[in-house]
């Protein structure tokens, strides 16, 4: 594993060899679906049935005249019902094939990129298109042969903290188990490594009745609390699970003040009546747990939104980290940094490449807080310096975000379904 004293040598040493950038012109670009597994099947939330053993990472690979090849996951575009491989292709078209590299940000003085540039500045911030300035970075990061967090930030945090975010109903989904399905699961999370854990919770909103759904919450976060042990973060997300039931929700936070929760995320529909309630239920009870939501923001930072930032109704913001981008996120945080909302990137569905997307951005933000960790099996990506220790990615030795395909693995199981576009 690489250490942190050589981490930092190496991002001191490519600040100074990255001030001079050649023309470089993207010459073609392809698109393949990939599949990428859980570990174990996911279950259910409070709104959604059974996530199942994987997702599909739609792989992007945008190739320059100079040999280069800069990667993003474009699921978040073509997840969108009105869009189409189609669309994808006249967009990339259109934004990145025959552009010089260089020419999708504008920088400062001193060679940080500010904001993209006027030609792509409308795209990139479209809903879902942040993705696009994930790959614009990898890219100019390749073609300046640095690391793309030296783009933002001269000086890059180096670990990154990480939560593990695949506890589902699993007591449903194994029912013989029950509860203790979840105990078992958050002990292995433990002993893999991790020292934060997101449960969901809201079963009183629709697979159970209100009663029996508030007390199968209150007991599977107990009894993994007692059985992690009160070193471990937990975080709990009901997906909007206690709407229009305050008062079941006000029983769940008292009866769970003993597990000392680090967040309570979505447990209603946003709006300013119920989290100034659910902020008086917190008062009420003496305890100082988070509030935070916006992973359904599409266009942030919108009115709802900018109403429970400025009455302080909400301690951390979600907006989706390829949905949004790198570029959009920093915007987002100029506007977070007038407040003590801290920076929480919703990353959920987003496969491989967006965790290691979620680690550079927590990599140069001054406000992050944790990444979404879904804990995927490896897929196509080669294995390279980055490593996952005592709760925390470390950053290897890398350039642009450090991915690259394994050729071997791409040419035998995914190259039949790649589409070339030129």
């Amino acid at each position: 594993m690489p250490s942190l004293e050589t981490y930092a040598i190496f991002t001191e040493t490519f600040s100074i060899k990255g001030k001079f950038m050649n023309s470089e012109k993207i010459s073609q670009i392809s698109v393949t679906q990939v599949p990428t597994y859980y570990r174990q099947e996911i279950g259910k939330n409070s709104m959604r049935d059974n996530i199942g053993l994987s997702k599909t990472e739609w792989i992007l690979r945008a190739k320059t005249d100079a040999g280069n090849e800069g990667i993003v996951n474009a699921a978040r575009f073509m997840n969108q019902a009105h869009n189409s491989i189609e669309k994808l292709r006249d967009t990339l078209k259109e934004i990145f094939l025959g552009f010089d590299v260089k020419d999708f940000f504008t920088t400062d003085a001193n060679g940080k990129v500010t904001c993209p540039n006027k030609r792509v500045e409308k795209a990139f911030s479209q809903p879902q298109n942040g993705w696009m300035s994930i790959l614009a970075s990898d890219l100019l990061g390749r073609n300046k042969n640095i690391p793309a967090t030296l783009l933002f930030n001269k000086q890059p945090k180096k670990e990154i903290s990480a939560y593990d975010t695949t506890l589902y109903f699993h007591d449903q989904l194994y029912p013989s188990k029950g509860v203790s399905k979840l105990v078992e699961d958050a002990t292995s999370s433990v002993k893999h490594g991790y020292k934060e854990m997101k449960i969901k919770v809201g079963r009183p909103g629709k697979w159970m009745l209100p009663m029996d759904g508030l007390q199968r919450d209150i007991e599977v976060v107990s009894q993994i609390r007692e059985a992690v042990g009160k070193n471990i973060k937990i975080m709990v997300d009901a997906n909007f699970g206690y709407d229009n039931r305050l008062d079941l929700l006000e029983t769940f936070i008292r009866e769970t003040a003993h597990c000392n929760l680090y967040w309570l995320e979505e447990m209603v529909t946003q709006n300013v009546e119920d989290y100034k309630k659910i902020r008086s239920i917190l008062e009420k009870i003496g305890i100082s747990t988070m509030l935070v939501c916006g992973e359904v923001d599409r266009q942030p930072i919108s009115p709802i939104f900018e109403e429970l930032i400025k009455n302080n109704l909400i301690d951390g913001y979600q907006p989706d980290i390829l949905g949004e981008g790198f570029t959009n996120w920093l915007k987002i945080e100029a506007r977070l940094k007038e407040t003590k909302v801290r920076s929480i990137p919703h990353c959920f569905g987003n496969g491989n490449f967006g965790t290691r997307a979620n680690i550079i951005f927590g990599s140069i933000s001054e406000n992050f807080v944790s990444v979404e960790d879904e804990r995927y099996l490896p897929n196509i990506f080669r294995q390279d310096s980055f490593q996952f220790e005592n709760g925390k990615h470390i950053l290897g030795n890398f350039i642009g975000l450090g991915l690259t395909i394994d050729e071997e693995i791409f040419e035998s199981q995914y190259s039949k379904n790649e589409i070339i576009i030129t």
